[in-house]
């Protein structure tokens, strides 16, 4: 491999660019997929919203419910082949739809080419559920310790440079060539990203995640449910675990208001036309890559804890101001600061779960973020469009001598909200960035206790 595309390590860069070519294809799907429904499938009927909505809430139910198994599975298996297992499913059901998609009109009826995209959607979120933990713990084995941060801070890079060109490129591709050849591409890029993941060679004499799946001796193991509540009581007396738990809950809950509210922040906040919600987007984009790489380099210098409650705080505040923006320009140049923050803090999170966490309990473990995570989100989504639904646009109110609109003051509410959960960081994380390089993995009740 070339030293442009060198990475820390070749198998890093490797694993790198192999989640680079599926998370472009995750993207590719998920945006043709709601594309494809809105205007092809259901092409002007007035029930096309709720459908392309049904499709959103299938993917965080299904990463809700698959993620407990997802974690305890991912514990026992190779983590390799395991990603491996995840990217052939996703190729066979996305190639399977793509197939049906290359089906002459009239062929499948539509509400069977409907309900076969949802049973896609939610299997090939189930899938990820299973690749996502496996591709952090493999992180943890290919990399040397004094470089976990920056290769976090490389892998949520990816994440952000896949959600800025999948989007762009998947809607000029199903104009061009159609929905059967934008999916097929997306299934490909599976195939193609697993090539690169075969080629991955941890070190057997230091990483156990190369012993083979049938070495593992199944005889005596206790069920699912019970590794899923050993993993669940780590966090008991774990003050950085329950810290990162607490702060993501708040974060989402207050910046997943920015999901639901945003476009109508635009036209009634900023004064602007639809057209410049997109460029928002993209600015959040870039902000989410600059902090991601930035991040990771700065976590291992000054301390990841430092880094994430600093991030926190930056997250925190930008919002408040971003919520006082009322022209497009600055708004541009306070929403992509604040991306910056919470992509430094979703980078530093990673690295600080597993310094905390003994290896054999890294996936369960990791398995109870991402369901809380998208809980928090649903919520706050929820009650953001609640409220605002409640009150009327041309609703104003004023505190301590400042004017709030019905959408700025639930951004200002928000904001608070993550600000307290800042606070809330710096009193239980400052100080444990002495804490050990890597827990110790045979004894999973003692971890994270120096400081």
């Amino acid at each position: 491999m070339g030293p442009v595309l060198m990475l820390i390590n070749r198998n890093f860069s490797r694993l790198w660019i192999g989640q680079l070519v599926s998370l472009l294809g995750d993207f590719v799907f998920d945006t043709t997929l709601l594309l494809w429904v809105a205007t092809v499938l259901l092409y002007g009927k007035p029930y096309a919203p709720i459908v392309s909505s049904t499709v959103l809430i299938l993917v965080a139910v299904a990463a809700i419910a698959v993620a407990p198994f997802a974690g305890v599975l991912v514990d026992r298996w190779d983590k390799r082949r395991t990603m491996l297992r995840a990217n052939l499913v996703r190729f066979v059901l996305i190639g399977l739809l793509a197939l049906v998609a290359s089906l002459p009109a009239g062929t499948v009826p539509i509400p069977v080419i409907l309900i076969l995209a949802g049973v896609v959607v939610t299997f090939a979120t189930a899938a990820a559920g299973f690749f996502n933990p496996a591709r952090i713990v493999l992180v943890g084995d290919i990399v040397p310790e004094n470089q976990i941060g920056k290769a976090s801070g490389l892998i949520q890079s990816t994440m952000a440079l896949a959600a800025i060109l999948g989007p762009p490129l998947a809607a000029p591709l199903l104009v061009t060539v159609g929905a059967q050849w934008t999916l097929a591409l997306s299934a490909m890029s599976y195939l193609l990203s697993s090539a690169l993941i075969r080629s991955v060679r941890p070190a057997p004499a230091d990483v156990r995640s190369v012993t083979p799946d049938s070495h593992q001796a199944e005889a005596g193991r206790p069920g699912m449910m019970r590794e899923f509540v050993d993993g669940l009581r780590l966090f008991r007396g774990n003050r950085v675990l329950v810290t990162l738990l607490v702060t993501t809950t708040f974060v989402m809950l207050g910046a997943g208001a920015i999901n639901a509210l945003d476009v109508y922040f635009v036209q009634e906040n900023l004064h602007a036309a639809p057209e410049w919600f997109g460029l928002i987007g993209a600015a959040i984009g870039v902000g989410a890559l600059i902090g991601s790489a930035a991040a990771g380099i700065l976590g291992d210098r000054f301390g990841l804890a430092r880094t994430y409650c600093a991030s926190l705080l930056l997250a925190s505040g930008l919002f408040l101001l971003y919520s006082r923006m009322t022209s497009i320009g600055p708004a541009l140049i306070m929403v992509t600061l604040f991306s910056i923050g919470l992509g430094s803090l979703h980078t530093v999170s990673t690295p600080l779960v597993m310094r905390a966490v003994p290896r054999s309990h890294l996936g369960r473990v990791l398995s109870v973020f991402s369901p809380i995570a998208q809980v928090a989100t649903v919520i706050s989504i929820g009650v953001a469009g609640a409220l605002v639904s409640a009150l009327p646009p041309e609703f104003r109110i004023s505190m301590a001598g400042v004017e709030f609109g019905r959408i700025d003051l639930v951004f200002f509410g928000s904001s608070a909200v993550m600000l307290s959960s800042a606070i809330y960081a710096a009193v239980t994380l400052l100080g444990r960035d002495r804490m050990p390089a890597r827990a110790d993995d045979t004894e999973p009740d003692r971890v994270e206790t120096a400081g």
